[in-house]
Parts: C-alpha cells; structure tokens; sequence
C-alpha cells in the first residue's frame, strides 16, 4: 500500500510538470518570452524536484538536508540497500530480527541508509534555498519526537512552487485558464 501511494505521489506531481510546462508554451511568441518561458520552466522542474525529495525525507525520517543532492543525468544511485558500499552487514544485522518483525530499525541504521541513499534534486539545493528550509531543525522520529519539520519543509516548497506560478500567470505566462 505504501509504495503505491508513493508512486501516485510521484505520478501527480509529473503530470502537474507536464500540465504547467504544456500549459506555459501556449504563450510562447518567440523572442524574449521564449526565453522567460524557459527559465520559468526550468525554475519549476527545479521545486517540484525538491519538493518529491523533501516528501521523501519526510517518509523515510531523515532530517538532513546534506542528503539532498543534485541530480546528475545518467548517473544513478544504487537503490538496493544489500549492494550499497562501505554497509557493514552488522549494523543491520544486529536489527534483522526486530526490522522484519516490527517494521523498524535502529535510528544509527537509518541515519547510515540516509546518508548512503541521498535524494536527487534537478538542479540541486542552493544556499538560500537550504537557508529557507530550517537547516537547524532537527524532526525527531515517529517514536522519539515530532514530525513537524519536516512538514514545514514540504509547506515552504509547495509556497514556493505557488510564488513562482503567480508570478508567471501575472507576468503573461501560463496562456491555458485554470479549470
């Protein structure tokens, strides 16, 4: 059930990239606004990118921002944890047991998998952009602490994403009314 929420979650925000970047060229006239259209584009490619990981960190309790990194094209990150290097089978083992029967592991476990599986951003995370998702928060875990930082960084980008809209729309872009 999880994994289909997630891949629904991450089915929705392709289809609103390609509704809105779709919905952008529509005004494209050529000249300077093919330009604006580009950067506008680009930009929103860009959070929606670092909006998915910042829902990603969320799911998987990892609060630091040093594991979002930029994305690199045809470069891809090994996705099983058994193949992932300088993994010493002893910090998961020693939790097998409690893993498979309860669904959890040790936070020195899931802080190593963080750490070795980072989140991949279009374009990266810049400085002001890290500086405006609270770097100094630390969200706890679903069993020792609260999840509300996390939460604010998903709501900051997704504020983020609307600024950058309206900021099209008002500007002559997104030629395509609203439903």
């Amino acid at each position: 059930q999880a994994r289909t929420d997630v891949q629904t979650m991450t089915g929705k925000l392709v289809e609103s990239a390609v509704q809105i970047c779709t919905y952008d060229l529509v005004t494209d006239d050529g000249g300077q606004a093919r330009e604006k259209s580009k950067d506008f584009r680009r930009a929103f490619i860009h959070l929606l990118s670092l909006m998915h990981a910042l829902m990603c960190q969320y799911l998987r309790s990892d609060w630091n921002l040093e594991n979002i990194c930029t994305h690199v094209p045809g470069k891809h990150p090994v996705q099983d944890s058994h193949k992932l290097p300088q993994v010493k089978k002893l910090v998961f083992s020693g939790a097998y047991w409690h893993t498979i029967l309860c669904l959890q592991t040790t936070q020195h476990a899931q802080e190593i998998y963080n750490n070795l599986t980072p989140l991949l951003v279009v374009g990266g995370l810049d400085a002001e952009e890290k500086k405006g998702l609270y770097p100094l928060m630390d969200g706890g875990d679903l069993y020792i602490g609260h999840l509300a930082p996390a939460a604010v960084r998903v709501e900051t980008c997704y504020a983020w994403l609307h600024r950058l809209i309206l900021a099209r729309w008002k500007a002559g872009g997104l030629g395509v009314p609203p439903p």
